[in-house]
């Protein structure tokens, strides 16, 4: 992936958790100072494009850069922060929703931090910033009243599929 490290000294990577209120000021330096920022995705309200565990790196761009499905970071206007779709952009403000059926609402463009640029799941990177997959995420994300019952049949199906290979 693309993208500058900050203090990059070609040393080992030491991983470090910390909450929200002391990671948004350090991404928020990062991304103001060019650098595009990865981090663990956590939660279930993406699914199935992000996932618990996820890595996503993300951009930062203007608000005119931003397009209808792009997953964003976003600050909600009652406190915390969320990596979720861009449903619809109307004016100052755009509606955010996870893909999992869960619906934020209309927030000020000026909450969105940064765009998902890529997810990596198990070492392999896909972007998400293309024409492509902000189509198929927009599709999922306002087909979510049959996609979602869809998916948990998927994932009930490959769980019995996997434990009956096991039985043999």
């Amino acid at each position: 992936m693309q993208g500058r490290r900050i203090g990059d000294t070609g040393g080992p990577l030491h991983l470090v958790n910390l909450s929200c209120s002391e990671l948004i000021p350090l991404v928020r330096l990062a991304l103001d100072n060019g650098a595009n920022v990865r981090l663990t995705a956590t939660g279930s309200s993406m699914i199935p494009f992000l996932r618990n565990g996820d890595v996503v790196e993300l951009e930062k761009v203007p608000p005119e850069a931003l397009r209808h499905g792009d997953v964003v970071l976003v600050e909600r206007p009652e406190g915390g922060y969320v990596l979720h779709r861009m449903l619809q952009i109307r004016g100052a403000e755009v509606f955010i929703a996870g893909d999992a059926g869960q619906r934020d609402g209309w927030m000020p463009v000026a909450n969105v931090l940064a765009r998902v640029r890529a997810v990596s799941r198990k070492g392999s990177w896909k972007r998400l910033d293309t024409a492509s997959a902000r189509s198929a995420g927009l599709v999922w994300a306002r087909m979510h009243f049959i996609t979602w019952p869809l998916l948990k049949l998927a994932i009930w199906t490959r769980q019995h599929m996997h434990r009956l290979s096991e039985q043999r």
